[in-house]
């Protein structure tokens, strides 16, 4: 269970303290411009492709993690449209936010056939995605429909919690994270208030533009020529 968990991970936390050993989060900084992780596929019978480009945001501060959740309400829903409605690129499509060793990221995830649509082809189509469709809607937006985006989040954030078992989760997390922030959302809907239009699109552009961005792309490239495998050799 999460609680069994939890205090499996405190006792774990305790023996390093007990042994004096400081413990730290870690995390990296991509380098700057756009890496890549490309892997040929080892399963000779499959053009199934993974195509992952992460984003890194920065430091996962409160700010940055409010105005990353209020991006998220519309590149979510326009990442399916644009990759996977109009042009088909993959039989799953996704987009999140990853949060590993407190570094903020926005992550797009495209799963394709390698004999329909070639990984490089569907990376050019993100990149286009990012720096044409979602940058242009960005640089475009009235403070209307900002102050909708916020209005929405701060809804979302304001929602009542209905069980035991979450707020318990929340709390355990506060303190097993050593945050120890119990009024979280309410500081959260204060923050997402007071950001403006300009601060919106300006954190947009620190983590986008090409002489900004740190990026990794994770390929995974299927084998477009499948090979018949004898599975019942020498069995």
């Amino acid at each position: 269970s999460k609680i069994n968990n939890f205090f499996i991970k405190i006792q774990l936390k305790m023996c390093f303290k007990f042994k004096e050993i400081e413990i730290h989060k870690r995390g990296y900084q991509l380098p700057l411009g756009k890496s890549f992780l490309r892997l040929k596929s080892l399963m000779a019978d499959d053009d199934n492709s993974f195509i992952g480009c992460l984003y890194q945001i920065g430091p996962k501060n409160l700010k940055n993690y409010c105005m990353a959740k209020i991006l998220m309400q519309f590149v979510d829903p326009k990442t399916y449209d644009y990759l996977r409605s109009k042009y088909q690129l993959g039989y799953a499509v996704g987009c999140s936010l990853d949060q590993t060793g407190d570094i903020l990221s926005f992550y797009i995830v495209v799963l394709s056939q390698e004999h329909k649509h070639r990984f490089n082809a569907v990376q050019i189509k993100i990149d286009d995605f990012i720096h044409n469709t979602i940058t242009t809607f960005i640089d475009d937006l009235s403070d209307e429909e900002f102050g909708k985006l916020k209005d929405a989040y701060v809804k979302e954030l304001q929602v009542e919690v209905l069980t035991l078992d979450t707020e318990v989760s929340h709390n355990y997390n506060e303190i097993f994270e050593e945050f120890y922030l119990f009024n979280r959302r309410e500081l959260m809907v204060e923050i997402t208030k007071e950001i403006t239009r300009s601060q919106f699109q300006e954190f947009f552009h620190s983590f986008i533009d090409h002489d900004k961005q740190r990026v990794l792309c994770t390929h995974v490239i299927g084998n477009e020529k499948r090979v018949v495998v004898d599975t019942d050799e020498n069995i």
